[in-house]
């Protein structure tokens, strides 16, 4: 048996997607998905191990690629720091900026343990959910404003056997954690100013919450102003408060920082060689 429609459809996604690479990483997963043949075997796949359904299944996928939707929103899942997080619009899917963020943590607290975390603007609960299986003995907080993202968090929870205790607050407005000291807060705030929306990727602005993504272009460090003042009162002494960031306010986070009282500032590039985290100490 050839391999002409696999090569048909192969041809499709790279007509509709950006890149060659791309198209071949979307072809493999899809295959992979509808087929049940491992990600690493799909080179071995021919026609004929594709069913009528997995056919059926993969043409509607590539229907919704052609409208920009989201691989993992079609798929319903990804992959963050080797755990299986489910994904929906209800939250920004996970990325792989977050993930070094993630393992700067887990460098620095290796050794440690029973220690207390707290991830601001959970979403999907990624972070969070990294954390406490790298720490299983720690206590981990999730905190978001958006009811659907907590209950995507609070799947993926359940999914992945991993208790966090996940709760609402605004941080913008007047509002209290749950315990009177941490030694680590976490967050991947709100920090692309509005006037950028036009000059993104049409996958990003469509597919994902607005509420996790943008920030007033008159107050773009807002988030992070009111982070840094927090931790002050809620993180222990030597403390540490890790943060992504949008690389043209690096100064600016870094500003607050100082501005609070902490220490010990370090800021980090992402693999594409952007500022994109910074750690402080209280």
């Amino acid at each position: 048996m050839s391999k002409i429609y696999l090569q048909k459809i192969k041809q499709e996604l790279i007509e509709c997607l950006d890149s060659e690479r791309e198209a071949n990483f979307v072809f493999r997963s899809l295959i992979s998905e509808f087929s049940e043949v491992p990600f690493s075997q799909v080179i071995l796949v021919e026609d004929k191990d594709l069913t009528k359904e997995a056919i059926t299944s993969i043409e509607k996928a590539i229907e919704r690629i052609k409208l920009n939707e989201p691989l993992q929103h079609i798929l319903g899942k990804t992959e963050f720091c080797d755990l299986q997080i489910f994904c929906s619009k209800s939250a920004l899917i996970p990325r792989p900026e977050t993930e070094e963020l993630v393992h700067w943590i887990n460098e620095d607290f290796k050794n440690k343990r029973n220690l207390t975390f707290l991830d601001l603007c959970t979403g999907t609960g990624c972070i969070a959910l990294s954390l406490k299986a790298n720490f299983p003995e720690s206590r981990v907080e999730g905190l978001d404003f958006s009811d659907h993202a907590l209950e995507l968090a609070e799947l993926n929870s359940k999914n992945l056997n991993l208790e966090i205790i996940n709760y609402k607050a605004n941080i913008l407005e007047d509002w209290s954690p749950k315990l009177m000291e941490y030694d680590v807060w976490v967050s991947n705030p709100p920090y692309i100013p509005e006037s950028e929306k036009t000059s993104m990727d049409i996958k990003v602005v469509d597919f994902e919450p607005d509420m996790a993504l943008f920030v007033p272009d008159d107050s773009p460090v807002i988030f992070y102003e009111r982070i840094a003042e927090k931790g002050l009162a809620f993180l222990k002494n030597n403390g540490h408060l890790y943060v992504e960031i949008h690389e043209d306010y690096t100064d600016n986070v870094i500003a607050i920082l100082s501005k609070f009282g902490y220490r010990n500032l370090e800021v980090r590039q992402d693999l594409q060689g952007k500022n994109r985290m910074i750690k402080a100490v209280k």
